[in-house]
């Protein structure tokens, strides 16, 4: 899978709020972790997530009041919800969900894991799935869980350690035949796309992708090559399936620098 990329350096996501007039909102603070679905914006500042409106921009809402710190926010696929993760006061992260507009959080786990992420939903925006190191004998032993949006008890899934997880739209069944598994991608060792040049380090911690085209559980890793034709040899990281036919990732060359990539997954088939 070719990997088409835009360098930039390493650097942690930030993002202002746009407004048409500049006293009509302040925009000095430090945003984090974007989370954008249609009109909706929504970034972490002061530990806690606001929203404001992408292109029209104003005073932003304040969507959380958050126990602790929060991060990585992902908003459901119809836009009403976000889930996030909260530190809590005791150094655990758990998973929680709130509307969009704020109001009430639902906390969605208590495993007292040392860490938590949230990685994607399903489609129907019934289920959250989840990273976390939840019954590992390591913080760093990542593995993904799923657990009803709604509330319920959470699930360990068998795939192994995952850092990153995505799903492909569920394509439109024909002539009534049953809707068929979303494809499924899964990142290894994603979190830190810089983990397998430490120190020249050359083991089994490096980050790939993973990518199972028909949704049943056969998983394929994914060989990336440079636009020239020559294949990768640093680790990726972070990966995101933003649309159907195109996914997006950082990859590090191992020499310090870090780009923002693209590769189409289901052309890895």
């Amino acid at each position: 899978a070719p990997l088409a990329s835009s360098s930039s350096r390493r650097r942690r996501p930030e993002v202002a709020m746009s407004t048409h007039h500049a006293a009509a909102a302040s925009t000095d603070g430090y945003y984090r972790y974007p989370a954008l679905h249609g009109d909706t914006l929504l970034f972490v500042c002061e530990d806690d997530i606001y929203g404001v409106h992408a292109t029209l921009g104003g005073r932003a809402h304040r969507v959380t009041d958050a126990p602790g710190p929060v991060r990585r926010p992902v908003i459901s696929p119809d836009g009403a919800l976000v889930a996030f993760t909260v530190s809590e006061p005791d150094g655990h992260e758990e998973i929680y969900v709130v509307s969009v507009e704020g109001g009430r959080m639902r906390r969605l786990t208590r495993a007292g894991a040392d860490f938590a992420r949230v990685a994607t939903w399903s489609e129907d925006g019934e289920v959250v799935y989840f990273v976390t190191s939840a019954s590992r004998a390591f913080p760093d032993d990542d593995t993904l869980w799923r657990v009803p949006s709604r509330g319920g008890a959470p699930e360990k899934m068998t795939l192994g350690p995952v850092s990153d997880a995505q799903f492909r739209p569920t394509p439109a069944a024909t002539d009534g035949a049953p809707p068929r598994p979303p494809a499924r991608l899964i990142g290894r060792h994603t979190e830190d796309p810089s983990i397998a040049h430490w120190k020249g380090y050359r083991g089994g911690a490096g980050g790939e992708v993973w990518l199972d085209v028909e949704g049943v559980g056969d998983f394929k890793r994914v060989e990336f090559f440079t636009p020239d034709g020559a294949s990768f040899e640093g680790s990726v990281g972070n990966v995101s399936w933003c649309r159907p036919d195109l996914a997006l990732c950082v990859a590090d060359d191992g020499r310090g620098r870090a780009s923002l990539c693209s590769f189409r997954p289901m052309s890895c088939a």
